[in-house]
């Protein structure tokens, strides 16, 4: 987050500087990474920041193979997403999304105002997969349940501290590559259901 203090300019200033200034607030301004200098804005930007890191483990379920390499150290009854597959408790959209991540390797979306894009490459995704579902319309709904459910975590906020971007954590991505056959199989009904019958 870049924050900007907003007083007034001494005579003496050099102008060239002020516009490079304001070119660049206008343009990270339209991608929401900018605001205005307050105090308070920025602790409680920094509090939502450290209250992730502290629930997002690094590197969780990984270990280091004998060859040096990071190998996943879970079996499927500790992989929370298949867990979750399984249990029937995801919504058909839901499964949707997490089929988007692994056929994309999309791990961000935008949240609220900042959802379009994300919207766009979903409905492209779509496309490619022959796919008429509603997601696009659930799509707010379905990221607040995959981020109430922690299979995403909030990225990026407002200057007013709202979510604009979530993300998979890398090690539940890790989780949602590694599911069993049968969690996949449950995706692939999912994207079968909204394919068109032809």
């Amino acid at each position: 987050m870049l924050y900007f203090v907003e007083d007034h300019v001494p005579r003496s200033s050099d102008f060239e500087e002020i516009a490079k200034v304001d070119a660049y607030k206008r343009e990270y301004g339209k991608k929401g990474i900018y605001a205005t200098y307050e105090p308070s804005k920025i602790v409680n930007h920094l509090y939502a920041k450290v209250s992730n890191l502290n629930k997002t483990p690094v590197l969780s379920g990984l270990v280091k193979a004998d060859d040096g390499t990071l190998e996943h150290s879970k079996s499927l009854s500790e992989n929370k997403v298949n867990s979750l597959i399984l249990s029937g408790l995801l919504t058909r959209n839901e499964l949707l999304i997490l089929g988007y991540i692994l056929d994309t390797g999309n791990r961000s979306f935008g949240f609220r105002w900042m959802s379009e894009d994300s919207k766009l490459s979903i409905q492209k995704w779509e496309q490619e997969m022959l796919l008429a579902s509603d997601l696009k319309n659930d799509y707010n709904n379905v990221i607040e349940n995959l981020a109430e459910r922690e299979l995403l975590i909030p990225k990026e906020h407002t200057g007013y501290g709202n979510e604009r971007l979530y993300v998979m954590p890398l090690s539940t991505f890790n989780d949602l590559r590694t599911i069993s056959e049968e969690a996949k199989g449950e995706i692939a009904k999912a994207i079968k259901e909204c394919s068109f019958p032809f």
